[in-house]
């Protein structure tokens, strides 16, 4: 079990806060994570509220007890430390265990894990024999000003996509979520997932009854 301590350095001309990470048998390794800059825009974070959790690192430490979010455009995990936001970079981040503000649970997993050439992270929303994974993604939209008509936008804009994903035999597969497509990847129980999902009034495009259906599947 790991703790995870605040200490202050009221010895420098700069304030700087340092995260204390025990390893429980009494050996102490102090790290700094960097202060951030708080960016005005929000459309960044993979989500605008702030949600407790805990940070699994890895080199086998954790950090927990603080809120947290997950800057895309950065790719670090921000830390919100009394008034002030902390930053550590999502590369040495293997693994996020967080409660939604609705009230589900949530592990982001390091893409890399699953796949070297990826970044950021992926959502596990169900894991087992055929797990489902979703990789949200941040895009920069250009201006749509047309200066000949002086209409639209000039300001360029982020978007969210999200993409879905399969993974069997240490396969990742990417999936379009509508009904049709998913029942497809059941073969031949995809008859009983379709009643399953009808009698329990669960939505093909919706995660969290996208999550009970993989995992009804996965119990047959």
């Amino acid at each position: 079990m790991m703790f995870v301590f605040i200490i202050t350095n009221s010895f420098s001309q700069v304030h700087n806060e340092k995260i204390v990470i025990s390893n429980g048998n009494g050996g102490l390794r102090v790290q700094n994570i960097k202060n951030k800059k708080v960016s005005v825009s929000g459309s960044f974070y993979y989500s605008e509220t702030w949600a407790v959790g805990i940070i699994k690192l890895f080199s086998g430490e954790t950090i927990e007890g603080y809120p947290l979010k997950y800057d895309m455009k950065m790719n670090q995990i921000d830390i919100k430390v009394d008034n002030e936001i902390k930053a550590i970079s999502i590369g040495a981040v293997k693994e996020v265990d967080w409660t939604k503000n609705n009230g589900q649970k949530e592990t982001l997993a390091n893409a890399t894990l699953y796949n070297k050439n990826v970044e950021g992270f992926y959502s596990i929303l169900y894991k087992g024999k055929i797990s489902l994974f979703k990789k949200t993604n941040l895009e920069l939209l250009d201006s749509n000003y047309n200066p000949a008509l002086d209409v639209g936008s000039e300001d360029k804009k982020y978007i969210k996509k999200e993409h879905y994903f399969i993974f069997e035999n240490g396969n990742l597969i990417k999936i379009k979520k509508n009904k049709r497509k998913v029942l497809k990847i059941f073969y031949d129980k995809a008859e009983k997932v379709k009643q399953y999902a009808k009698e329990n009034s669960l939505r093909f495009k919706d995660d969290y009854d996208l999550a009970k259906i993989f995992e009804y599947y996965n119990s047959l």
